[in-house]
């Protein structure tokens, strides 16, 4: 059976979405995305739905998971803070403040902990 990762987003707004993600049904930690602008490379955050996922070694931050969604390419989930650290990908980390994560560094430790079996899996994303 494939791994899977769920993101709840539950807030969105014209700066960032945020959300929680859980990897098989754990908590892993908040989310921070780029606010939703039509799937557009580099300025949106990804669509909602149920998306392919596949273990990569990223040359920055080492193991992590890459997304395959309809018209975009490199999607990952990585450490970051706000949206600005972000070129369409999922930052994992703390809620911190509107508009912030934070400790993501340590959240994307225990993810990579997580993932350290996984070869692919399913992501589904839902707004609620």
């Amino acid at each position: 059976m494939p791994d899977f990762i769920e993101v709840f987003r539950f807030i969105r707004n014209k700066e960032c979405s945020i959300g929680l993600m859980r990897f098989n049904h754990r908590f892993v930690g908040h989310t921070l995305e780029k606010p939703y602008e039509d799937n557009i490379r580099f300025h949106s955050s990804i669509p909602t739905g149920v998306f392919k996922f596949d273990k990569y070694t990223s040359r920055r931050y080492g193991v992590t998971v890459r997304l395959v969604i309809p018209h975009r390419d490199n999607i990952i989930i990585h450490p970051g803070n706000s949206s600005k650290d972000s070129s369409g990908c999922i930052l994992v980390g703390e809620y911190d403040r509107l508009y912030r994560i934070k400790n993501s560094r340590i959240v994307f430790g225990s993810f990579q902990k997580m993932i350290k079996d996984t070869f692919y899996g399913l992501i589904k994303i839902t707004d609620i």
